[in-house]
């Protein structure tokens, strides 16, 4: 615990006065806050007690000791059924969260699984060893940024209504938006911000403006927390400035963030984080999950050390009643293979070869009564192992509404009930995470339009009459011939429009009118293409959804 408490507070230790263990449950519980008090210096006792202790708290790096000696003190260990197994991974103990400290209101303790700073690194660091370390939390992160992102979302720019844009104009949008998605890499980017909001429980990009636009890197969640200075001000925290309205702090308006000690307007963060208003910096995904993660990764190792050691063992060869020296003589005897080996510590100090019975494939056995022989391996039930397994991880997968062949990657689960389906609900999760996705991105592109406008690549007319339209990847296996005849059926009552119905579709709008524009000009007018679709049993995907 020390080393931890080092590695938050610093490495200075002061010699601590001695004092004896006092019995009551109060006295031992506030014992550790007096010797606080009476060894760090510069803080104001005469604020109310749980203030002056929270600021005790933030210079208790001169002495480690005493602030684990306070967070052992505030554990109620009678209330955990086991104290120290839970929070085991890896041969490191992590500190229990959430333990209602002196910071926390009961209101934000409901939504937030932390109420400080250090305990929100700590819930950060399980989601991170959760995502290096743990096989099916890895895998339950790869197949979610394959499902969300698949090959990419595309942005098609079109006219709105009312503003009735030339083709000229749409297209130097489109320009300016396929520029910004170049410049940052997007199709490499976008899973890697779904990944850290899943991992860190928030995903922070900080907007750069330059020459060329608007450029989007990233922010390490770690490097945003509040300074020492700062931490008087109740308005700042988790390193997140809020608006304060005649003495009332409105925490879903964010005015500032605070990174490594410096002031940064909101306005130039885009902060994309899990969980609700009060989860000023979110929540990892598989927080909730994190118990059973673990467990099953514990049950996969050791069953797998158990099978190991059980099939190490060919068989055993019980003679009865027979005596160690009957043994000895009795085995040379039935000895085939002779292993010499001068290496230290093999074989004994006078007869570096030892002799063994080597049974080969289909070897017939002719004992008698005093003999018999056991076969261990034939006592191996994985199964066993593999049920317990698979309800941990049904139980992770239930948490997130992700299916357990998501976890596991059982190939035999994919075409049943875990496999998506529309309608499904995971199906729904995942669209609902597009489109909340999408809305980021083009807020982001928005930002850039503006800035296009600056520097006169395009008017403001152009920037406020276009609409952005996200293309976003299926999830299902699509009815292409049936999605084709519902958007021929909205063009012709008026409620779609061609540009809409080529994103949805797949295709970038300005690509294909060229694209069909050059068709008619080469084939004389014709815009069929003229492909032997009579040898065909079925037309191709493409030429159904034309």
């Amino acid at each position: 615990m020390f080393a931890r408490l080092k590695q938050w507070f610093g490495s200075h230790e002061t010699e601590s006065a001695q004092t004896s263990a006092p019995t009551d449950t109060e006295q031992v519980r506030d014992q550790p806050r007096q010797n606080i008090k009476a060894n760090i210096e510069g803080v104001d006792y005469t604020l109310d007690s749980d203030e002056a202790l929270s600021i005790a708290f933030q210079a208790a790096a001169k002495n480690s000791q005493l602030v684990g000696q306070f967070l052992e003190a505030q554990l109620n260990w009678q209330d955990v059924i086991d104290p120290r197994e839970r929070f085991m991974a890896s041969g490191q103990l992590w500190q229990p969260t959430g333990t209602n400290g002196p910071l926390v209101t009961e209101d934000e303790f409901d939504v937030v699984p932390y109420w400080d700073e250090q305990e929100l690194k700590h819930v950060r660091a399980i989601g991170r060893w959760l995502w290096r370390e743990n096989p099916f939390a890895k895998a339950a992160h790869s197949h979610r940024e394959n499902f969300v992102c698949g090959w990419g979302t595309t942005f098609t720019a079109t006219s709105k209504p009312d503003a009735n844009l030339p083709d000229e104009s749409i297209r130097k949008v489109q320009g300016v938006i396929d520029a910004f998605l170049k410049r940052n890499n997007w199709h490499v980017r976008k899973p890697e911000i779904l990944t850290r909001r899943d991992r860190d429980g928030e995903c922070m990009l900080r907007k750069f403006t330059t020459e060329l636009g608007l450029v989007i890197r990233f922010v390490e969640s770690s490097s945003v927390f509040t300074p020492l200075d700062r931490s008087s001000n109740s308005a700042i925290k988790y390193g997140v400035e809020s608006l304060e309205i005649e003495g009332e702090i409105d925490r879903e308006t964010v005015v500032a963030y605070w990174i490594n000690g410096k002031r940064v307007e909101a306005s130039k963060i885009q902060h994309r984080r899990r969980g609700d208003s009060m989860a000023i910096r979110g929540i990892p995904i598989f927080w909730q999950a994190r118990r059973h993660l673990i467990a099953a990764q514990k049950i996969l190792r050791n069953g797998s050390a158990i099978t190991e050691i059980q099939t190490a063992v060919g068989m055993i060869k019980r003679a009865i009643g027979a005596t160690n020296t009957q043994l000895k003589a009795w085995a040379d005897a039935s000895a085939n293979v002779k292993v010499t080996n001068n290496a230290p510590g093999y074989g004994t100090a006078h007869n570096p070869t030892t002799l063994h019975q080597r049974f080969d494939p289909g070897t017939i056995i002719s004992t008698n009564e005093n003999v018999e022989y056991d076969f261990p391996a034939m006592g191996v039930d994985p199964a066993k192992y593999v049920e317990s397994l698979q309800a941990e991880l049904r139980a992770a997968a239930a948490s997130v509404c992700m299916s357990e062949a998501m976890f596991s990657a059982k190939s035999d689960d994919v075409n049943r009930a875990s496999a998506l389906i529309a309608e499904g609900p995971v199906t729904k999760a995942f669209e609902r995470l597009q489109q909340e996705e999408a809305e980021y991105d083009i807020e982001l592109i928005e930002a850039d339009l503006d800035l296009a406008v600056e520097r006169g690549l395009i008017s403001q007319s152009e920037r406020d009459g276009i609409t952005i339209t996200p293309g976003l990847p299926q999830l299902v296996s699509r009815d292409r011939e049936a999605e084709s005849k519902v958007r021929q059926a909205d063009i012709a009552a008026g409620i779609l429009s061609i540009q809409t119905a080529t994103a949805e579709a797949g295709y970038k709008y300005d690509v294909e009118q060229a694209n069909i524009e050059a068709h008619q000009e080469r084939a004389g007018g014709s815009i069929t293409p003229q492909m032997p679709i009579d040898s065909m049993s079925s037309p191709p995907d493409a030429i159904q959804s034309n």
